[in-house]
């Protein structure tokens, strides 16, 4: 099988058993949890990452603390996939092979035990990246389904989710100098718990990051909002019971 993805292109897939385990295809792609953790841990700058349907956790062994993470600077991580394509036009329409990190390492959220998830599913502190079609479930009660260290440069989550997290959907942390702009397109988030994030920034953040929320409406129209830190905030988007988004920011 050959492909003619980007040459910088990582292949994570859930279910491979077999293989190189070396992400240069989808017949040697990294495997698993395991796999993706070492995907977006050593994707060179301006790589990708493809990740087929599955669900990844970010640690195999109950700890609050762990997160998967993103360094390099202009990675795109793409959820979706079914092992197959040669390119994200060929995925499946949205939702029919979700890509799931989940934080419930202990599977034990069903008995009311929340305290062990992973507060975190994945921190992002590389400059300008692009998360797509990725979906977040069950993280814990002091973090947020993403958390962005925003440097500089634009962040764009699209199509993304966050459901059943106890904290925060995205948490959006000017930590720079440089004014940057972070773009959620078409992100849900369901039956979170907590509706606003109570962490602050560094003072030397950036007083002028941009906030922008856009959704495809019926009949695919479109609607936006938008917002700028005034001064050093976080700047989250809040849970909510219904399948939309929203922006908060918090002095």
């Amino acid at each position: 099988f050959t492909s003619n993805a980007h040459a910088q292109t990582v292949f994570v897939d859930a279910a491979l058993t077999t293989g190189a385990n070396a992400g240069t295809s989808w017949a040697a792609a990294y495997r698993g949890s395991a796999g993706l953790r070492e995907a977006l841990a050593t994707v060179p700058p301006g790589g990708e990452v493809w990740i087929t349907e599955g669900t990844y956790f970010p640690t195999d062994v109950v700890d609050p603390g762990a997160f998967f993470f993103l360094d390099a600077d202009d990675v795109t991580a793409r959820g979706g996939f079914l092992g197959l394509e040669t390119t994200p036009l060929e995925r499946p329409a949205r939702g029919e092979a979700p890509t799931v990190l989940d934080g419930d390492v202990g599977g034990d959220d069903g008995a009311g035990l929340f305290l062990d998830n992973c507060d975190v599913a994945l921190l992002v502190r590389g400059a300008s990246p692009t998360l797509d079609r990725i979906d977040v479930v069950r993280t814990g009660v002091f973090g947020a389904g993403f958390v962005l260290l925003v440097t500089s440069g634009e962040f764009r989550l699209q199509e993304c989710a966050v459901r059943d997290s106890r904290g925060n959907g995205v948490s959006v942390l000017p930590i720079s100098t440089q004014a940057a702009s972070v773009h959620l397109v078409d992100c849900v988030t369901e039956r979170c718990f907590q509706a606003t994030s109570r962490a602050s920034a560094s003072r030397s953040a950036s007083p002028g990051t941009t906030i922008s929320v856009s959704s495809s409406g019926p009949g695919g129209r479109e609607t936006r909002s938008s917002r700028t830190a005034s001064r050093a905030a976080v700047v989250s988007m809040a849970c909510t019971s219904a399948p939309r988004t929203r922006t908060t920011r918090v002095p």
